[in-house]
This record gives C-alpha cells, sequence and structure tokens, in this order.
C-alpha cells in the first residue's frame, strides 16, 4: 500500500478519519499500489453496462454468463449506494439470476423469456444507474467520512474513483487530489469540508471543449494534406505572444517551432481535463498514421509525445506529455536486482533436461513483455502482454484458450496472495520505521524490524495483544491500520483465511475472462466497451507475475521439466490448501502452511 508522506501528513490538521480519506485516496490512484489495492477497474455501473452489452450479443457460454452474473451480484451486495436507491431493479434482477439456465445451447437461450426478462431488467437498471449513481455517490461522499466509517468510505471512494475512471479520467489526474488536501508553501488554509466540496465540484463538471494539436514529423508526403477526418493539418502553428506566455509546461518554443517536414495536427474535441483531451487526440490520430503507412509513405513518422491542450471555456493552455502508463509497482530496481534476474533466466535456459518448447515459451513470454513496455498504445500493449501471458498458460486443446489462461494464471497469481500481502504490510512498516521494541522482536526473533522475515512478521501479526501495539504504533497513518486489521482477521482463522483465498480466486478469474474477451475485440476487430488503462495494468501484473512464479518454481525445484506439469501442480497445490485450511481439524499451524506452501511436497 502507498502512504502520505511524513511532511504531507503533518502539513495539515486533519482529524484520523479524514486523513484516511486523504490516504485512500492518495493509494488507490497511486501508480505504484500493489493490485489488491489500486482503484477497481468497475463499479457496479461499469458491470451493470457489461452484462447490458453481452446480453444484446448474446455470445457468452454459460459459465462465462454465470461469472458475470455472479460479480455483479456481488458488487450489489458491497455497494452502499444500490441497496438504497434502486432496490426494485436489485429484486427482479436476483430473481433472475437464480433461474439462470445451465444448457449450453445459446441460440434455444438467446429467445427465450427468461433471457429477454434479463435483457429488459438489465437495461433498465443501467439506465437508472446512468441517470443518478455518480450524483447519489458525490452527495453520500462528505457525509460518509467520519469516524468508525472506514468501511463505507473505502466502497463508496473505490465505486467513485472507478466511475471516474470510466468517464475519461486518467488514473494520474486523479492522483493529484489528494494534494488538495496538503498544505504546500504558502497556499491558502482550507477546511477538509471545503476542500472536498471543492474537488466534487471540479471534478463533476463533465466534458468540456478543448482543442488539441499534435506534432507530427519524418514525412514529406503529409505537406499536400490539409484536412483529415477532424484534423487541420498546418505547417506552422498561429499562437499570439499572449498566448504563448500563458503557456504552461517545459520549453513551448521548441514545439511551436517550424521545420521541413513538420505538421501540426489540430482537432476539437469533448473531455474531462486537459490530460484526457491529450490522450483522445493521440488515439483519434491513429487512423491517419494507419492508412498513410499502408502502401503509402514508407518512412516512420514521428509524433511527439507532446501536445498542446487549450480549454476552450477559460482559454487554459498546457503543454501536455502524453505518458500511456501502467500503473504497477517495480519488483526489479537496481543493477543487482536486474543481475539476479538475468542469472535465473540464464539458469533456466541453460538446463538441457527442461523441453525445447518450455524455454521458448519463457523467452516469448519475456519478449512480448517488452514489446508491451515499448508499444505506444494501449491497444498494442494489451495484444503483446496477453500473448506473452498465452504462451506460457496455454496447453491444452480440450478446452478454449481463454479457459487454460484463466485457470492456469489463477493459480500462478493466488499461490503467492497471501504471501504478497504479508510482504507489502512488512515493507510498508519499514518503510514507517515503527519502533521494534523488545516484544516484538522477542515474538519474531529479530531485533531489528529491517531484518524481519515474512514467517517472523507472521508470527507478530497471530499474537492479537502485539497487534494491538502495531496498530497504535502505525496510528498516523490510519490506511495502513485499516488494511492490517483485515490482513490480521484472516491470518487468525484458518476459514476465514480460505474464504480471503476463495474470493481472491474469484476475482482473479472473473478478471482474466473479461481480458480474454477484450483480446478477442481487439484480434477481430469488435468494439471495445471499455477503458483500457486499468485493465492493462492488471493484464501486466499477471504477466510479471506468472513469469517470476515459474522462475521461482524452475530454480528451485530441478524435477519439474516442463510448464504444463508446473500448472498441474500449482491448481493441485490450490486444492490442497483449501483443504488444509477446511478441514475440521484446522489449527493455526494450518494457516501458516497455507501461507508458505509450495508446488512440492
Amino acid at each position: 500500500m502507498r502512504i502520505l508522506s511524513t511532511e504531507q501528513r503533518d502539513s495539515t490538521e486533519l482529524t484520523s478519519h479524514q486523513r484516511f480519506f486523504v490516504e485512500l485516496w492518495h493509494s488507490l490512484t497511486h501508480s505504484q499500489s500493489l493490485d489488491s489495492y489500486r482503484v477497481k477497474c468497475l463499479n457496479i455501473r461499469g458491470l451493470v453496462a457489461e452484462l447490458d452489452h453481452e446480453l444484446s450479443v448474446g455470445l457468452l457460454n454459460a459459465d462465462e454468463l454465470a461469472g458475470l452474473c455472479s460479480e455483479v451480484l456481488e458488487a450489489v451486495d458491497t455497494d452502499p449506494i444500490v441497496s438504497v436507491h434502486y432496490q426494485s431493479q436489485i429484486r427482479e434482477m436476483t430473481l433472475l439470476v437464480k433461474k439462470l439456465p445451465k444448457s449450453e445451447n445459446r441460440e434455444k437461450r438467446n429467445k427465450s423469456d427468461w433471457w429477454r426478462a434479463l435483457r429488459f431488467t438489465t437495461r433498465d437498471f443501467l439506465m437508472a444507474l446512468n441517470k443518478s449513481y455518480y450524483l447519489h455517490i458525490c452527495s453520500e461522499l462528505p457525509h460518509t467520512v467520519r469516524e468508525n466509517n472506514e468501511c463505507k468510505v473505502k466502497r463508496l471512494l473505490s465505486a467513485m474513483l472507478s466511475d471516474l475512471v470510466a468517464q475519461g479520467w486518467p488514473l494520474y489526474s486523479l492522483f493529484k487530489w489528494h494534494l488538495l488536501f496538503v498544505k504546500r508553501g504558502d497556499t491558502a488554509i482550507y477546511t477538509f469540508d471545503q476542500n472536498l466540496q471543492f474537488m466534487l465540484n471540479q471534478i463533476g463538471r463533465g466534458p468540456q471543449a478543448f482543442r488539441v494539436t499534435l506534432r507530427l514529423s519524418g514525412s514529406r508526403k503529409l505537406a499536400d494534406l490539409d484536412v483529415f477526418h477532424d484534423f487541420r493539418l498546418t505547417d506552422t502553428l498561429s499562437i499570439s505572444a499572449s498566448e504563448q506566455a500563458r503557456i504552461r509546461g517545459s520549453n513551448p518554443n521548441k514545439f511551436l517551432r517550424s521545420q521541413m517536414h513538420v505538421r501540426f495536427a489540430t482537432k476539437t474535441l469533448h473531455a474531462v481535463d486537459h490530460a484526457s483531451a491529450a490522450e483522445q487526440a493521440r488515439i483519434d490520430i491513429d487512423e491517419l498514421l494507419d492508412l498513410i503507412r499502408f502502401d503509402f509513405e514508407s518512412r516512420i513518422i514521428r509524433l511527439d509525445r507532446r501536445c498542446l491542450v487549450r480549454r476552450e471555456g477559460d482559454g487554459r493552455i498546457v503543454l501536455h506529455e502524453v505518458r500511456q502508463g501502467v500503473p504497477n509497482p517495480r519488483a526489479y530496481r537496481g543493477l543487482s536486482d536486474f543481475r539476479k534476474l538475468a542469472e535465473r533466466v540464464d539458469r533456466f535456459l541453460a538446463r538441457q533436461d527442461i523441453g525445447l518448447i518450455a524455454r521458448q515459451q519463457l523467452q516469448t513470454a519475456l519478449r512480448q513483455y517488452r514489446f508491451g513496455r515499448d508499444a505506444e498504445s494501449y491497444r498494442d500493449k494489451f495484444i503483446s502482454w496477453w500473448m506473452g501471458l498465452e504462451a506460457l498458460t496455454n496447453f491444452s486443446n480440450e478446452y478454449s484458450i481463454g479457459h487454460d489462461v484463466m485457470v492456469n494464471t489463477s493459480r500462478a497469481i493466488i499461490a503467492q496472495y497471501p504471501l504478497r500481502l504479508i510482504v507489502d504490510l512488512l515493507e510498508t512498516m519499514v518503510h514507517m520505521e515503527i519502533p521494534w521494541t523488545t516484544e516484538f522482536s522477542g515474538a519474531s526473533a529479530c531485533a531489528n524490524l529491517k531484518d524481519v522475515s515474512a514467517a517472523q512478521f507472521l508470527s507478530v501479526i497471530q499474537t492479537p495483544e502485539l497487534c494491538d501495539k502495531i496498530w497504535d504504533a502505525c496510528k498516523e497513518h490510519p490506511v495502513v491500520v485499516y488494511y492490517g486489521k483485515i490482513i490480521q482477521g484472516f491470518l487468525s482463522d484458518p476459514k476465514r483465511l480460505a474464504e480471503q483465498i476463495e474470493t481472491h480466486r474469484k476475482h482473479v478469474e472473473w478478471q482474466l475472462s473479461r481480458l480474454y474477451r477484450i483480446r478477442c475485440c481487439i484480434v477481430h476487430g469488435s468494439p471495445i466497451i471499455f477503458d483500457l488503462a486499468l485493465f492493462i495494468a492488471n493484464l501486466e501484473y499477471y504477466l510479471k507475475e506468472t513469469i517470476r512464479f515459474v522462475l521461482d518454481a524452475f530454480d528451485t525445484h530441478e524435477h519439474i521439466l516442463d510448464l504444463e506439469e508446473l500448472f498441474h501442480r500449482a491448481c493441485a497445490r490450490h486444492s490442497r490448501v483449501s483443504t488444509l485450511l477446511t478441514g475440521d481439524d484446522a489449527e493455526q499451524q494450518a494457516i501458516s502452511q497455507a501461507v508458505f506452501a509450495d508446488v512440492v511436497l
């Protein structure tokens, strides 16, 4: 999880529950947040919109439809808005989903009265949500930020941020808003309530008109092209001296300078902020680049990463750099980390007892990961990373590609899930430099917090009286206490841990199934109803974690000889852990065994 710096935390006077809101916003939108702590791709409105789309298309098989309907109902159960304002729609949808047919005959199913009723109910629910859901969130949120109400704040804020991403807000634009509540220099001090209301007013304005100018270079054949769709192409960019002086951004003169084979492409569009306008214009210009490079211009056309964005309403001009970034933590940071990674890959590739196909699959996954990192657009990143994931996890001809990737990847992801949360909580506390008292060192058998292992830290947080003292040491960061108590809760009871793992498995499988449908839409040229910004982050995270899972297993166990065996072992491990935790004789020791269970006995 990501927390406010000491300077930010101490720069303004906020109550504990107000600081929880600000720090939670910071963590949910932080580019380096762990997948578990980042804002989710879809809230209830997005899920109902997806179900409405899939019902109109009618191509989902029985398992896919059951999964999507289950995901919708789970969101209904956890959303604090829909249970109050959309009761009739929830009641009808719940009744229909309970009658979900198991038949694989899609043609017969799609003509049934049940199918029509579900379509009508879903469409009505979506129309109601589109009309008022976001307004209800904004109305409810200020009254929700109060003491001992963290769970509802988390659900409301996550739903709100998910809605804003769907509206077109880039995650890094949303991230900046937490600074509104933090005093910087001589900035005026307003109350938390005043800042919150100002923020809600600003982000609730909806789409506005922006004029965006892109800079293309490297082609003489663009010189005679004046108009393409909504773009107007010119050799020079006419902008007054007074406007130039108002441009926000580094070195605007370099961008505005006219040169040989440089063309400026300008269009007006509607977007929620300068960043989203710039990103949309970059996506739109791809249509021109696709056509001009199709057997017409052999040279590569360079598109400047910066673009000039002018808001038509107030004339504010920003020279914005389009990031197309992917929010995910980085595990390999320094040269020593890189060298360790290279050595592990070399050992894997040098093993002659491992089949050539397995070695090629790993190389393909790594290469496709690089292609995705280097790609300019989310679509290209998506296809590269999916191909990398598919290379590692698709084996049998018995099931579909999507099914194989979903099952094998999910087992690799959930294998490290509890341990990943423990390690992240430990690293957060090391970063906070909490006092490691003699009680803690005695329970962990380690005198220094920086030297504590995950297993030693687990023994500490499984001791209730020590946990209370840890949370007291973390009280200046209420988000850490909130998540820490959740982790403590499921690590104190084998059956609760089993439930947590099972919930995570369902979430990962639902998301992988959705990613496969997005993959099919891109490959087959069908419309994509999602904003890819957050989905691409999930996909990158799954690919990286699966590559690490493969390298860890083959580096540790010499008798595992191919990838198919490894993922079969991962499935067996998952079943073994579930049995271990849910047995009538399961005790505290079962939790540690489950957390550190390997694919090999």
